[in-house]
């Protein structure tokens, strides 16, 4: 699979399945579930999730006593404007129950 259809697939479990965001932030091993759910082996998922964050489609949040302590992800309007069009074909491609 390409990595642009990775990211796509990263951001649509982001959102949530309704086209509204749903608020709900995702832990990297959830992410990495998600991916394995749909069938999908990533090696350097946590290059492609610096990447998407870098071009800000996501954010990633530090919290705990240490910043390392615990971090997850979630959508940005940005992440959602480059898929607002394609929900129907990602809705087809990836399922969401992990």
């Amino acid at each position: 699979m390409e990595k642009k259809e990775i990211i796509e697939g990263i951001l649509y479990m982001l959102q949530g399945a309704t086209s509204k965001f749903d608020g709900r932030r995702y832990k990297y091993l959830q992410i990495l579930d998600f991916l394995k759910a749909n069938n999908v082996i990533v090696n350097n998922l946590r290059e492609i999730i610096k990447e998407i964050e870098d071009k800000g489609l996501i954010e990633e949040r530090h919290f705990g006593k240490e910043h390392d302590d615990r971090v997850d992800y979630s959508i940005e309007q940005k992440g959602i404007d480059l898929i607002k069009n394609k929900r129907n074909e990602l809705r087809n491609k990836w399922k969401l129950q992990y």
